[in-house]
């Protein structure tokens, strides 16, 4: 009798243990750490997205320097060798790679930094980084427009009017909205004149 309600006490020990360990979600010891380590996993990562996308930002600013410095150069050398048109052709396919690359890396740093905005992380110093250089940018963009063939042109245009929305994005992401726009207001409106000033001038020729 004693062996029976030992026996007894036993398994009721075991099935109780049983539902403390697995409860209502199935194999809940094991699923708690997974559980963790993949909030932890996702936490850390998205920690990372601000700092990539600053990342994005500095080579961004590289190719505009790239830019600057190509056609420049280039200028120099089909003037003194009077070989325009193949400097030309040369350019505008380098001119090609140069503006893509820089629209890749400054789009997907505003991609990341509403990302990490949505995530709730502080993405301050971010978005004024990329309201500041998508300004500079542009300028440094429509300053070189005229010193480009005809074909990257158009490419330039649609570059300057991207960034404008990035600047706009970066913009409504910060704290102090207004000081941002204030800061940047005049440069902004010349761009955006510059542009303008540009598509009435193609549509006069």
């Amino acid at each position: 009798m004693k062996y029976v309600v030992a026996i007894f006490v036993v398994a009721v020990l075991s099935l109780l243990l049983w539902f403390i360990l697995i409860g209502d979600s199935g194999l809940y010891v094991l699923n708690t750490p997974l559980d963790k380590d993949s909030i932890d996993f996702e936490i850390q990562d998205s920690s990372g997205l601000v700092d990539q996308a600053k990342a994005e930002v500095v080579l961004a600013d590289e190719k505009i320097a790239q830019i600057e410095q190509l056609v420049e150069e280039e200028a120099v050398v089909s003037f003194r060798l009077r070989i325009v048109a193949h400097a030309e052709a040369d350019l505008d396919s380098r001119l090609d790679g140069l503006l893509s690359d820089y629209t890749g890396h400054m789009d997907y740093a505003v991609s990341l930094m509403e990302d990490a905005s949505a995530q709730g992380l502080d993405v301050e110093e971010l978005a004024q980084l990329i309201a500041e250089k998508t300004v500079v940018h542009s300028e440094v963009l429509l300053d070189v427009y005229e010193k480009v063939p005809e074909r990257a042109r158009e490419r330039i245009m649609n570059v300057v009017s991207n960034n404008n929305k990035g600047h706009e994005k970066a913009t409504e992401a910060v704290q102090n909205r207004n000081q941002v726009q204030e800061r940047y207001e005049k440069r902004v409106k010349n761009i955006e004149g510059g542009l303008n000033n540009i598509s009435r001038g193609r549509r006069d020729e």
